[in-house]
């Protein structure tokens, strides 16, 4: 059986990255995203890095409602390489004080 890789991160109340794990680095590091260390990414909105401003707003909405609702959420969607096409699932947990945990999966 293949065990899957998880890549997490975790949102404040005003979706700023507050953690990211070390997985998550090296997913970046691995795709030539190699400027998306630790430094960089935690205490940075996570729409910095969300392509788009209808995507992003379309997050925003979604964390808004995830806080709201108290309900975790799958999201399915394309990561993809110069290379190769990639389908991953995003799983979004709310947390208590606003937070959500963000669990990424190929």
């Amino acid at each position: 059986m293949q065990t899957q890789t998880c890549y997490t991160y975790e949102l404040d109340d005003t979706d700023r990255i507050v953690e990211v794990d070390e997985p998550w680095l090296c997913f970046a590091a691995d795709n030539d995203a190699a400027d998306l260390t630790r430094e960089r990414v935690v205490g940075a909105p996570v729409h910095d890095f969300i392509a788009g401003w209808t995507l992003s707003s379309h997050y925003a909405r979604l964390y808004k409602s995830l806080r709201h609702r108290g309900a975790a959420v799958t999201v399915p969607f394309r990561c993809d390489a110069p290379d190769m096409r990639r389908h991953m699932e995003l799983d979004l947990l709310p947390r208590n004080e606003g937070r959500i945990h963000c669990r990424g999966r190929l």
